[in-house]
């Protein structure tokens, strides 16, 4: 069992009477408003330029050494127009039955 000891309670201390101070009024006052922040275009489109460019350059260079490669007469592959011609029904539409 414990035991809890109270004490009794404090007088309040009195406080020192206070100067009364002249009442000011309030001023409203608006304060500026901040632009809204704009998206900004320049770093992403960098970043998408970066990102996709690079692999872009370097696809459209093999297709065009293809290209040239193998677009003489007796060449063993078709050319990448000839594949395109060919089969851009099938790429563009695979699930389209005749």
């Amino acid at each position: 069992m414990s035991v809890v000891a109270l004490k009794p309670p404090q007088a309040p201390i009195p406080e020192a009477p206070k100067a009364k101070a002249p009442k000011a009024k309030a001023h409203v006052v608006p304060l500026p408003t901040a632009p809204k922040p704009r998206l900004a275009l320049g770093p992403i489109a960098k970043d998408i330029a970066g990102r996709v460019l690079p692999p872009l350059v370097v696809l459209v260079t093999l297709l065009a050494i293809w290209q040239v490669a193998f677009s003489g007469e007796g060449s063993g592959l078709p050319t990448p127009a000839i594949v395109w011609a060919e089969s851009s029904d099938l790429i563009l539409d695979p699930f389209y039955v005749y």
